[in-house]
């Protein structure tokens, strides 16, 4: 496992000129170098299973339904590769804010939800700015607000040097801290420049992006996670992927190994080929589970409905089913309020749905409130 490690000034002297570090030079890659009918096979393999995917969720017309799931489900792998350990049902506990027996389990599940979190902002900002620092600098501070990191400045470049270990074992340098910022100014040139974008494959570009920002390692923690939020950043924002859909911390969770010295081995090797044929496998791949991961979204919310209106006749059987797989845990007052209906009105169609089997009843026992999970959609993401 590849984890981040603070130095001295003066270690890092000692070292840095015989151990592997930022390479300036190689950044943009010449692209048409790259390209053989193998690599351009790959990428038109991987565009079509994204305008699959992108295809698939015009099943369910309401893309909260989908983006609700599948965002739980990134920063759940997103931060599994960085070593958290927790549970779907912890995260969800964490969700509503009920304590916790353990410390460690609350932090643990607590970056999960900040992982979530940090996501959405993205998304929103997106909407507003161009991908730049500013953006990425306010997800950051959600991203490590009250975990592991908190001590360092949040939503800051780092200010000190740092190197990337493997065991026991100094396997990079980032840059030093006074060129971080010079640094992400080219990034953001060239995740902006209308010229790279008429020419270069958005899949390909988001590639060499996501290398050069964990190459960069701007922040003093948080770097593996961000970066992974920027690839599905970048794919939305050039107008590729629709809705954050695509899960791609899923395959990389599953070649880590592979993903973190295909990483490598463009800083020690100048590999841009063997890490952008990775990515677009990664994509390819991905995209295929992903939209296989809609379909069944798309079957649970159809059964869970069915069952739903044999319980109750109430005429917001559709409007709560869509709230269930949106919001993932409700309580009495979110479900008056967002079906405009009394609070006892809720509260006997929660109860309905409970009996069931379509919710499950959780309670800390210090709140007041009684919180509903939907207890299938729980199950199908423990199992993708």
């Amino acid at each position: 496992m590849y984890t981040m490690l603070m130095l001295t000034e003066n270690e890092v002297k000692k070292l840095r000129d015989a151990l592997p570090g930022y390479k300036r030079d190689i950044f943009p890659p010449i692209l048409e170098d790259l390209y053989d009918n193998k690599l351009v096979s790959l990428l038109g393999e991987a565009n079509r299973a994204i305008g699959n995917l992108n295809n698939a969720k015009k099943i369910i017309p309401n893309p909260d339904l989908l983006s609700g799931p599948l965002l739980f489900k990134e920063a759940f792998a997103s931060s599994e590769i960085e070593g958290t350990q927790t549970t779907v049902r912890d995260v969800i506990q964490e969700e509503v804010e009920l304590s916790f027996e353990s410390r460690y389990d609350q932090i643990q599940a607590r970056e999960v939800v900040n992982h979530i979190e940090a996501s959405k902002t993205g998304l929103r900002l997106i909407k507003e700015y161009p991908l730049v620092s500013r953006v990425l600098k306010e997800m950051h501070s959600q991203l490590l607000e009250g975990v592991r990191g908190k001590h360092k400045t949040l939503g800051d470049f780092r200010v000190g040097p740092n190197a990337i270990e493997k065991g026991n074992e100094i396997v990079y340098f980032p840059p030093e801290a006074k060129d971080v910022s010079d640094l992400m100014s080219r990034l953001e040139r060239y995740l902006n420049n209308p010229g790279d974008k008429d020419i270069y494959d958005p899949l390909i570009r988001a590639a060499v992006t996501h290398y050069e920002f964990e190459a960069i390692h701007p922040f003093a923690d948080g770097n593996g996670r961000l970066g992974r939020v920027l690839i599905s950043l970048q794919l939305i924002n050039e107008k590729v992927l629709t809705y954050p859909v695509l899960y791609l911390s899923g395959f990389l969770l599953r070649e880590k190994k592979n993903y973190q010295e295909c990483l490598l081995r463009v800083t020690t090797h100048s590999d841009w080929k063997g890490w952008i044929t990775f990515f677009l496998r990664g994509i390819k791949e991905q995209a295929t589970r992903s939209e296989e991961i809609v379909q069944s979204i798309y079957d649970l919310r159809k059964n869970t409905e069915q069952t739903a209106k044999s319980m109750t006749q109430s005429p917001n059987v559709n409007e709560i089913v869509d709230l269930m797989f949106s919001r993932r845990v409700l309580t009495a007052r979110l479900v008056r309020e967002s079906l405009n209906m009394s609070h006892s009105g809720a509260r006997k169609l929660l109860v309905k749905l409970t009996k069931a089997g379509l919710l499950s009843l959780i309670n800390s026992g210090n709140s007041k409130a009684n919180y509903y999970v939907n207890e299938p959609l729980v199950k199908l993401l423990e199992n993708i």
